[in-house]
This record gives structure tokens, C-alpha cells and sequence, in this order.
């Protein structure tokens, strides 16, 4: 049986839950635009709790709100939310509302057991209990004996913790010395142990001071100067990269809304200093303070995630994001901030759960075709990006390798060196792009046998990745298209390239034997050592897949708003133009069969 209830901008269904041995009991599941954001029992004060908790935590609703939705007073709220952030969740869920101390065994007679423990220290517990009873009239038990003995000498043989009491307590007069104080004290350095800081800042005293460019900046350097405790002042240091970065002059060529209150450089300014924050995603922007975080990057306020996406919709809509993708990229080479060696080129997938239809993806993860683009990066040998590019998952990656290729070219870098993987891999493809750049990828169609007809003492050179040895051979190899692969794509003769192979195979470091299958790697730069071909290869997990892991922790650019539970439109599908073919062997192959039971 389910109902629902509606608490302000909450929608609440309750659902019996159907046990059979402990009897049924209600379970509410609260929703926020469709999207479900906790579920709470009736008769569990436990689950009403964590339920409050995560509404107030995640910014959806205040203590009263929250209180409202699960049944509770919101000073049971304010304490559960102060608790949870404080001592964690278990201080929440463990119940201490029972009695503090013993009963029978009363101060007077903890004392008394106390002081014969004392007079004598080698009696044991049995003695000590019998000595209490006579002196106090009154039945002593060995184990309670036992038991004050323990905590009796506990202090003196470790550390005792304060209790959730007491924790709480200096939390709040750690809170009341802070809001006394932190307006009052005044920053200052340490001159006496330190006398080189005295005559920096006598120096730097005859310079003139700073001056703001706007009314916010001028704010910002004023509190600074006079030592006031600043909200987010250590992130004023990276401005020095945006200022090397040439950071505003990336948005030129966007046109800004007439009446626009910010530019586009803010909104992308507040975005990256979110992110140094630790705010993962446009939404975690109403979380913060916009007067005090603002001022870090010249404004007055910064701007709310409706804004944000408001004006990035504004940007998209114009569709000269390429120019700023180009113009960073060219900027950090210009810096030195990515190197030019080597470029890693790799593709993740980003599902899309709106309306409008769009072609699907394979998401390697849940393994299924879900509809969604291709967010694809270039990086280097450190893991940094150079660029950004998405597409549609209807393109297949060799295109994208050629146009990331031509722009890497269009950079002033003379013949790059590309490495990506196995999906890349097509003999036109590779006679095409050797052109203009090497290229290093996986071996793909290589026979085993082949491999396996490398003799030993071919293997000349060694390589330690990662804890693991390997041993690298290399040969000629030159590889040609099928037929039909050159019919498939409109050529008609087919394409051929000469490539340089890489036999690779693992060693025991211990016993020096070979373990595993060997691996090939195909590349078309004929001049570069062996081992520099293979270390390279063996990066691309960690430069190419470990980074979108890494950046998603960062900021979570998977995330899409709302929840949709009715059903979305037909998605486009693309015939198979093999599968006439397929169908009509299948059926002469049955037919054939027939025949064949039919003279049996």
C-alpha cells in the first residue's frame, strides 16, 4: 500500500514494507523535483536522523524544513546536524540517553572500595570485597570489585577520551573564543625570533600600496593590509597563473548579454576558484558565501548556479568555444606549462539523461548503450591537458585523432608524437596521419604465432615500468587492408603502410623467465629508441584513463540535473548494412539443413 504527502517542496511517499517474522512497518521516501534524496521509518528515531541530516548537509533544506519532513523537533535536528559534524555519524546513531552512572554502587561506596585498593595493593578482589561488605554492612561482589579496580587505575595506564559531553562542550567554547576574537586579533609577524622579516617589511613599507582596480578589490587589499581574517584569501594566489595564463584575454571573442551584470571571464574565474574550493559541480555554488567569495576574483558577489548556466548557455550558443580551447592550449605551450614531447589522446563517455535525442554510446561501465557525446582530452607526459574537445558518439575516434593532430600541428608543434589506443587503429588511417605525425598504439590483428616466432636473443633492450621488467624486440612490418574494408570506405585499391613493430614480453625479476603473452606495439617513428616507444605505451593507462578518474573526483562533469521517471523518446538507430547479408546466409544455411534431416 503506498500514499504520498506533500511538506512544502518535498513530495513523501509512504510504502508498507511487508516482513514476515518482525511485522510490517512504514517507510517514507522523500523526493525533491522528482529526484529521491532520503527515506526514513516511522518507528525508527535512528533513520529519521540520518534522513535530516542529509537534507540540511546537502543544502536542501533548514533544521525546521528538515523536521517538518521526518517528524522531528529542530533542536533535535540542530543537535543531530552538530553531532554528525563534529563526531561523525556514530556518535549520532549511539543511544547515551540511558543513566550515566551506577546506582547501587554510590559514590561513598566507590570511595570506600577505592581506598582499601589503596591500603592494600596485593590483596585480590575476593579479599578486598570481603573487607568492604564487613566495614560498610552491605553486599560487595568480587566482580564489582574487579570492575572499580580497572577503572580505577585506566587513567593512569593510557590515554582516557573525553566523552561526547564534554567534546561538545569545548566545541562551543571554542566557537565563543573564536567569535570573540578572530575581529579583535590583529595579524602580525614574529619579529624577535625572526629580525630578517623586520627589515623585508621596512622595504616593503616604502613601496607604494596596492591599488584596486573596482570597489571589491580595493576592499579585499584593504582588509588584507590591515590583518583581518579574509575568507578564501590563500586562493588570491592563483591569480598569478591566470595573470601568466593571459587568462582574460581568452574571451574576446564572445559576444556578452546587453544587460549582463557579469562577464564571461567572471563566470569561468568563478567556476576554476570553485573548483579550487573543492565545490564539485555548478550546483555546490549556493553552499558558499557569495559576498565573501566573490572579492576573491574582483567581484562584489559571485555569481549563483542559475547564473552560471545561464550565461554558459549564452557561450554555447555561439559556438566559438573552439578560439578559447585554442587559445589556452597555444598559452600553456607558450609557458611551458605542458610538454610538447608526447600527447596523449583518449575519449570518455558522458551519458545524457535529458529529452532531446541524441545518438547512443557505450558506457563501458554499466555495459549498456546508453544516449550521451564523447568528451575526448589530449595530455602529456604528466598528466596535464592541453585541450578539450566533444563530440557526438556517431564519429569514430580516427577522425577525432585527425582533427586533434591538425590543431596540435597548428600549435608551431613540428610533427607530434601521438599516443592512443587500440581504437585508433585502421591501415589507411595510419598511412594518412604518418604524414604529418608519429604515432605509437597497440598492435591489433597480430597473430600469436608471430609473436611467438621471436627468438630470445632478439630481445636486446630491458625496461622497468611500474614494478614490472620487460624485454623489447622490434621488426618490420607492413600492413595492408582488406578488400572490403577499402570497398567499405569508397577506395579502390587498397591502402598499404610500413611500420615499425614492437615485440614485448614480461620477466620474472626473480627467476628471469618469461611470464604472460606477449604484447606488440605499432608505431610509425623509425628513429626514436625502443624503450622510449614502449615506456611511452605503457603511460597511456596512467595519462589517459587514470586522468578523467582523477578529474572527475575533482568535478563531476557526469552529473546531470533533474530526474526523469516517464519514459524518453525513440532514439535514432543506425542500420548494420551487414545485416542483409547475415540474414540471407543464415536462412540458405537452414534450408540447407533441412535438406540434410529430410534425406536422413
Amino acid at each position: 500500500m503506498t500514499s504520498k504527502n506533500r511538506t512544502k517542496k518535498f513530495l513523501v511517499f509512504s510504502e508498507t514494507e511487508r516482513r514476515s517474522l518482525r511485522g510490517d512497518r512504514t517507510v517514507r521516501r522523500v523526493f525533491y523535483n522528482y529526484t529521491p534524496v532520503a527515506f526514513f521509518y516511522d518507528d525508527d528515531l535512528t533513520s529519521k536522523k540520518i534522513a535530516a541530516i542529509q537534507l540540511v548537509s546537502t543544502g536542501l533544506a533548514t533544521n525546521i524544513e528538515a523536521g517538518e519532513v521526518v517528524g522531528l523537533h529542530r533542536n533535535t535536528v540542530s543537535d543531530a546536524v552538530n553531532t554528525n559534524q563534529l563526531l561523525g555519524l556514530n556518535a549520532v546513531i549511539k543511544d547515551d540517553r540511558g543513566r550515566k552512572g551506577p546506582i547501587y554502587y554510590t559514590p561513598e561506596k566507590r570511595d570506600h572500595i577505592i581506598g582499601l585498593l589503596e591500603s592494600n595493593p596485593g590483596e585480590i578482589d575476593e579479599k578486598i570485597a570481603h573487607l568492604a561488605s564487613e566495614e560498610l554492612g552491605t553486599k560487595i561482589s568480587r566482580q564489582a570489585v574487579a570492575r572499580i579496580r580497572v577503572e580505577y587505575t585506566k587513567p593512569f595506564n593510557g590515554f582516557s577520551p573525553p566523552s561526547k559531553k564534554d567534546l561538545m562542550e569545548i566545541e562551543a567554547a571554542t566557537r565563543r573564543m573564536e567569535k570573540q576574537l578572530c575581529k579583535e586579533v590583529q595579524l602580525s609577524f614574529d619579529f624577535e625570533n625572526r629580525p630578517e622579516l623586520k627589515d623585508d617589511i621596512e622595504k616593503i613599507s616604502a613601496e607604494p600600496s596596492f591599488e584596486g582596480a573596482d570597489t571589491a578589490r580595493e576592499n579585499t587589499i584593504s582588509q588584507l593590509e590591515k590583518g583581518i581574517t579574509t575568507p578564501y584569501a590563500g586562493m588570491i594566489f592563483y591569480q598569478l597563473f591566470l595573470v601568466e595564463l593571459n587568462f582574460s584575454n581568452l574571451f574576446t571573442d564572445f559576444k556578452p548579454p546587453e544587460k549582463g551584470q557579469y562577464s564571461f571571464e567572471d563566470i569561468c574565474l568563478s567556476l576554476i576558484f570553485g573548483l579550487v574550493h573543492g565545490l564539485s559541480s555548478i550546483e555546490a555554488h549556493k553552499l558558499i558565501n557569495p559576498s565573501q567569495f566573490g572579492p576573491i576574483f574582483g567581484l562584489l558577489r559571485s555569481p549563483d548556479p542559475i547564473t552560471i548556466r545561464t550565461y554558459l548557455e549564452i557561450m554555447a550558443e555561439q559556438y566559438i568555444s573552439d578560439s578559447v580551447i585554442d587559445k589556452f592550449a597555444v598559452q600553456v605551450l607558450k609557458i611551458g606549462a605542458i610538454n610538447p614531447d608526447v600527447f596523449f589522446i583518449d575519449g570518455h563517455f558522458l551519458p545524457y539523461y535529458g529529452r532531446n535525442v541524441l545518438a547512443k554510446g557505450w558506457h563501458t561501465v554499466r555495459c549498456q548503450a546508453l544516449k550521451g557525446n564523447e568528451i575526448y582530452v589530449v595530455s602529456d607526459i604528466k598528466k596535464r591537458p592541453l585541450m578539450f574537445i566533444t563530440e557526438g558518439c556517431e564519429i569514430d575516434f580516427r577522425p577525432i585523432i585527425h582533427r586533434l593532430a591538425g590543431k596540435i600541428v597548428d600549435y608551431c608543434i613540428k610533427r607530434p608524437v601521438l599516443v592512443f589506443d587500440r581504437g585508433g587503429y585502421g591501415v589507411h588511417f595510419f598511412s594518412e596521419l604518418s604524414q604529418y605525425a608519429d604515432f605509437i598504439t597497440w598492435g591489433k590483428h597480430i597473430r600469436k604465432e608471430e609473436l611467438m616466432s621471436v627468438r630470445q636473443e632478439d630481445f636486446t633492450v630491458g625496461l622497468c615500468v611500474n614494478g614490472r621488467c620487460y624485454e623489447i624486440s622490434q621488426l618490420d612490418k607492413t600492413l595492408t587492408e582488406s578488400a572490403a574494408t577499402a570497398k567499405k570506405e569508397g577506395r579502390s585499391e587498397r591502402s598499404n603502410v610500413n611500420l615499425r613493430m614492437l615485440v614485448i614480453r614480461e620477466i620474472n625479476k626473480k627467476t628471469g623467465e618469461e611470464k604472460g603473452r606477449r604484447l606488440s606495439v605499432l608505431t610509425c617513428d623509425k628513429q626514436r629508441p625502443s624503450w622510449e616507444i614502449a615506456y611511452f605505451m605503457f603511460n597511456r593507462w596512467g595519462k589517459s584513463e587514470n586522468f578523467f578518474k582523477e578529474i572527475m573526483s575533482i568535478f563531476n562533469f557526469n552529473y546531470q540535473p533533474g530526474y526523469v521517471i516517464d519514459e524518453m523518446e525513440h532514439q535514432p538507430l543506425f542500420d548494420n548494412p551487414e545485416v542483409t547479408i547475415i540474414r540471407s546466409t543464415v536462412k540458405s544455411i537452414k534450408k540447407g539443413m533441412k535438406k540434410i534431416d529430410l534425406c536422413h
